[in-house]
């Protein structure tokens, strides 16, 4: 609200399109199994914007797959306090050290 020039523009066809797509595609239990690269799903608990129940679904087919659920924080994760970035940010970084030393 202090600086508009910040703002997020609104959704275009083209990504509401993609991202159908890829939503059928993570739903395909053969298709999520084959995924082999680590991946850190971080979801919001107080999520307005997509349903977050989701995500527990999809990493249970990937192999290499976690999910991490933040209280009190909604979409933009890292537009949130210090408090919930700081819980993200060291999720990540355990996320990549563990995974860069395989």
């Amino acid at each position: 609200d202090e600086n508009p020039k910040l703002a997020v523009g609104g959704v275009t066809i083209s990504w509401v399109r993609e991202t159908l797509f890829s939503i059928f595609q993570l739903r395909q239990r053969r298709y999520a199994a084959r995924i082999e690269t680590p991946v850190l799903i971080v979801s919001a608990q107080d999520e307005k914007v997509v349903d977050s129940t989701s995500h527990q679904e999809i990493a249970r087919h990937m192999p290499y797959c976690q999910v991490l659920s933040i209280p009190d924080c909604k979409h933009e994760i890292l537009q949130e306090n210090d408090v919930v970035q700081s819980v993200f940010w060291k999720a990540f970084d355990g996320f990549m050290e563990k995974w860069l030393e395989s």
